[in-house]
């Protein structure tokens, strides 16, 4: 058992908290080894990692660091088995958290590991170069993958209201992506239906949960072979807000200038780049395909 520690997770918060369960774990575990790792290093530690015939792996951090450990074991033909210590601010990841471990979330059951699907896109940038990212939680385009570029990216106000509080910070980089927030005109294609829209924001779901507090209220389908697809239209500041809120009691559902939807296969384009976040990391790209690799990932309870 091997646990990736990132201790820059939550705000800086995330060294301190694997001190506090780091005895504990290793209590319960006697095999486990751990590393820090900053987040570049992660997939090659991995790679090591499975080459010496290590098999399970924890990722302690946020969802960014369950994100980077996920992709480098897909990109092994998810040869691993996940599971995961919520060191981060969001931790969306465990939502809806069974377990906790000296009050972290915590998926280290891996004696009744389940299969999980991995959502896979497919980026392609401005000079026509594809990649490929993964993600076990969400993706977006629009005001979500602003606030998640201003909360990661945070200037002076921002980075001491993080050490203050990750709620507090991640509300103030909503609320600066809202006021700023222009449509972003895009050819969608969901399953087999193409529309050109104006959207505020675009969200592709495995799980209902992001940036903490806030949640679609739709039902939790890790092994459905399919995803979630949220749309908000041009709306005003005010009507963003509003549905802001709405999202915080994980009412979102039947709203004016809403949409959701269940599908199997998106696709976005645009004329002009745009930011894509894929749990929680930004890049941007010209064109974004979706779809599902179905019940490929163990992940412990």
């Amino acid at each position: 058992m091997l646990a990736l520690v990132n201790p820059l997770s939550g705000g800086g918060r995330g060294a301190a908290r694997w001190m506090r369960i780091e005895a504990e774990l290793t209590r319960r575990n006697p095999g486990l080894r751990s590393c820090c790792c900053p987040p570049a290093a992660v997939p090659a530690r991995i790679e090591r990692a499975l080459d010496d015939g290590e098999c399970w792996f924890i990722a302690a951090g946020g969802d960014g660091t369950v994100n980077l450990v996920a992709s480098a074991l897909a990109r092994r033909g998810c040869a691993g088995t996940l599971g995961a210590l919520g060191l981060g601010s969001s931790n969306d990841f465990h939502k809806p958290v069974t377990q906790r471990l000296h009050g972290i979330p915590a998926r280290l059951d891996f004696a009744h590991a389940e299969p999980r699907d991995v959502g896979v896109i497919e980026l392609t940038n401005e000079s026509g170069e594809r990649r490929t990212r993964y993600f076990l939680v969400n993706a977006s385009a629009g005001v979500t993958a602003d606030a998640n570029w201003r909360f990661n990216n945070p200037g002076p106000v921002l980075a001491a209201l993080k050490r203050l509080s990750t709620d507090l910070a991640i509300l103030a980089a909503a609320l600066r992506s809202i006021m700023r927030s222009q449509p972003l005109r895009l050819r969608l294609t969901i399953d087999d239906t193409v529309r050109d829209v104006a959207l505020k924001n675009l969200a592709v779901t495995k799980s209902a949960h992001f940036a903490g507090a806030l949640h679609y209220g739709t039902p939790f389908e890790p092994r459905s072979g399919a995803m979630h697809v949220h749309s908000i239209g041009a709306v005003s500041v005010y009507r963003l807000l509003c549905i802001l809120a709405a999202l915080s009691r994980g009412a979102f559902s039947g709203l004016a200038q809403t949409e959701s939807t269940r599908a199997f296969r998106v696709r976005l384009s645009a004329d002009e780049p745009f930011a894509i976040e894929c749990d929680g990391e930004v890049t941007r790209a010209m064109a974004a395909e979706f779809s599902i690799l179905r019940q490929r990932l163990w992940c412990a309870a």
